[in-house]
């Protein structure tokens, strides 16, 4: 299947975006996902918004760079042009983040879910997890009766790592925001993170803290917002 698509543009199926070389376009929201640099005219006030496409009229406009405007009528010389002359800046990388649910094992009286988070990019062959749980297992928790361990975190290659694989996943891990940054650079801050926790030894508590506290603080390391859990998950507002 073609990635050339709409008015000839490159699709990105894993951002399910086109690249507009300043920017990029989401189909499904119609908007740009990032602001125009360009302040627009007062006296035109559809120019003043900052993420619409083509001044919200596709049918006789295009807007190739990103930057502005191009009238169908102009024909598709005036539209090769434009992107003759047009420098634009070379784009970042970019790392899709997710976050996935697994059912708790092994003390599922408390009604709650694993929080996980799954980095992915094109640029990688496979997605990379970073987790955490309690560090004694479910054999010494049941004779243990609320001791837990403390917090344990890990990181890896998803599939590759026991917990929380895909095949246990309870739904699609669920896409949260994208980071301006490499997977590499996503991996090594996920080593750190996963470092840092595990030298403070935090006793690990099934209200918080607990995975999912370290799942969702994760996402804010990244520099993304703390999204709401898509399933139960009780600690996921914690903060580490």
């Amino acid at each position: 299947e073609s990635l050339y698509r709409f008015t000839g543009e490159q699709f990105d199926p894993e951002l399910e975006q086109y690249y507009l070389r300043a920017r990029y376009y989401d189909p499904g929201a119609a908007r740009f996902t990032q602001m125009d640099t360009w302040p627009g005219r007062a006296q035109e006030p559809i120019t003043l918004n900052k993420y619409l496409y083509a001044h919200s009229d596709p049918v006789n406009g295009v807007d190739p760079t990103g930057l502005f405007t191009i009238n169908q009528a102009m024909g598709a010389q005036a539209v090769s042009n434009v992107l003759a002359g047009f420098q634009h800046p070379q784009i970042r990388p970019k790392t899709m983040i997710k976050v996935g649910y697994t059912e708790a094992v092994g003390y599922s009286f408390h009604m709650q879910h694993h929080a996980f988070v799954i980095a992915s990019s094109r640029a990688s062959e496979h997605d990379r997890i970073t987790r955490a749980g309690p560090s004694l297992d479910p054999v010494d928790m049941a004779t243990k009766k609320g001791v837990f361990g403390t917090l344990q975190a890990e990181y890896g290659i998803w599939g590759r790592i026991e917990p929380d694989p895909p095949e246990d996943t309870i739904a699609l891990p669920v896409k949260v925001g994208v980071v301006d940054i490499s997977m590499k650079t996503v991996e090594n801050r996920m080593k750190s993170y996963v470092s840092a926790i595990n030298r403070r030894r935090i006793p690990y508590m099934p209200m918080g803290p607990n995975s999912n506290s370290y799942a969702f603080s994760f996402v804010e390391q990244l520099g993304l917002p703390r999204p709401k859990p898509l399933f139960q998950a009780v600690g996921w507002d914690y903060e580490l």
